[in-house]
């Protein structure tokens, strides 16, 4: 903007308040328009920032949800590790029990089994709800730095609204390294406590017709 300059040789008074008055006017007009584009450029920044904090607290947010799952699943295996130890113990004290006492140790492995099943379909719900939650932080992350064909550590089906498939990495299938949804690792921490209480009942009733019958033979 240019500099107005004016000069008078002998101004009037009434001239020369004039002058200050349209002076004064010109300098408001001006510091407003500053204070106005100083303003919108803290507010173009600040928006920039809040934005780059966003960003860092979901990638923040993914990692701590990532290493939550991988330390879930490892709470997963400690737990069945010791249920599978616990349950031979259990076929092994059905075996060399004495016959009066047997329908006691698969009564046991009922109940055991019970909870061992409990704990795993809810540790497998535990599992598929912490994916999805990554699922959801990685989509957020992926649109806020314009990633593409991008695929999170661990990701074994494809994320709803993303253009990404697993196949796309085309990863062999062969008799020695394959994957099925319905009988994956972590259904199975479910699956296998589930046949072991079926096979635990079929052995309580079998005991107990055994036992009767036994009774019944001796009685005639």
């Amino acid at each position: 903007m240019g500099c107005l300059t004016s000069s008078f040789t002998r101004p009037a008074p009434q001239a020369e308040v004039s002058a200050q008055r349209t002076s004064g006017r010109v300098m408001m007009s001006v510091r407003r328009d500053t204070i106005t584009c100083g303003q919108l450029k803290e507010a173009d920044v600040t928006e920039e920032q809040l934005e780059a904090e966003r960003l860092k607290f979901l990638i923040e947010d993914y990692r701590q949800k990532v290493q939550y799952l991988k330390d879930h699943l490892a709470r997963i295996w400690t737990r069945f590790n010791f249920f599978l130890t616990l349950q031979s113990a259990l076929f092994g004290a059905t075996i060399i029990s004495i016959q009066s006492y047997q329908w006691r140790v698969p009564l046991f492995g009922i109940f055991i089994s019970a909870f061992w099943y409990s704990a795993g379909a809810q540790d497998r719900y535990l599992v598929e709800l912490y994916r999805k939650q990554i699922q959801n932080a990685v989509s957020k992350i992926k649109h806020g730095l314009k990633l593409s064909d991008y695929y999170y550590i661990g990701q074994t089906e494809d994320i709803p609204g993303e253009a990404e498939s697993v196949k796309d990495l085309k990863v062999e299938k062969t008799i020695y390294q394959w994957r099925s949804k319905q009988v994956s690792t972590t259904r199975l921490a479910a699956i296998i406590p589930l046949f072991i209480l079926i096979t635990w009942i079929g052995v309580f009733i079998g005991t107990i017709l055994s036992w009767r019958f036994n009774r019944s033979c001796l009685t005639s």
